[in-house]
């Protein structure tokens, strides 16, 4: 066989070949086209699985650490407003000290010193002593009004009961009643208003005998 039939025959059977190769592939075209898809699927489900769990990873990181920060924040916070509300008893309960003792200085020494109370009780026993004294006085007074007008009211009476007593007056032959001569032994004759009351007989007998 010459060379150019070797070449006419091999190419004839490397077609032959590419050509049932060809068909061959186009026949399983459809199954490694679902191969193909599946291996795809798997891949990308592998890729979005591992993406999904670092990114499940870092989200996880990162909310740790900004949960770590806002509770330090919030620690912080926290802890300042404790700070702030320790400091405020403090001082707050240093005020209240520090009031106390000065209202106490001030009581003692301006509302009640013992210099000022001994001062005021002085006043206070004067104002009585004084007001005792004039009550004494307005007493005395009003007690001397009342047995002046009592007095009074007594010699009315008595004049105005002795006034029709005129016969009882003694005479040159008989005495009165009220100048027995028994007086001296009972301490003297009668007396009303710094008079006898024989005095007072013979004035009103006076007054009623007719001029």
């Amino acid at each position: 066989m010459s060379n150019e039939s070797k070449l006419r025959f091999a190419v004839e059977t490397i077609g032959t070949e590419h050509f049932s190769q060809a068909r061959e592939a186009e026949l399983e075209r459809e199954t490694e086209t679902r191969a193909t898809t599946a291996i795809q699927s798997h891949w990308r489900t592998y890729t979005v699985r591992r993406n999904f769990g670092r990114l499940k990873r870092a989200s996880r990181i990162i909310q740790a650490g900004y949960r770590g920060y806002r509770g330090r924040k919030r620690a912080h916070h926290f802890s300042v407003e404790v700070a702030a509300e320790g400091r405020r008893k403090h001082f707050y309960q240093a005020a209240v000290e520090i009031q106390r003792h000065w209202r106490g200085s001030h009581s003692r020494k301006w509302i009640h010193s013992l210099k000022y109370r001994k001062e005021y009780l002085n006043s206070v026993l004067q104002v009585g002593e004084d007001l005792r004294q004039y009550l004494i006085a307005h007493h005395e007074t009003q007690s001397q009004l009342l047995a002046t007008e009592k007095e009074l009211s007594m010699r009315e009476t008595f004049l105005q009961v002795i006034s029709g007593m005129h016969h009882l007056t003694s005479t040159e032959v008989c005495p009165g009643v009220y100048n027995s001569p028994f007086t001296a032994v009972l301490g003297g004759p009668p007396q009303v208003a710094g008079k006898t009351v024989e005095e007072h007989l013979r004035s009103e007998r006076q007054k009623n005998v007719p001029n």
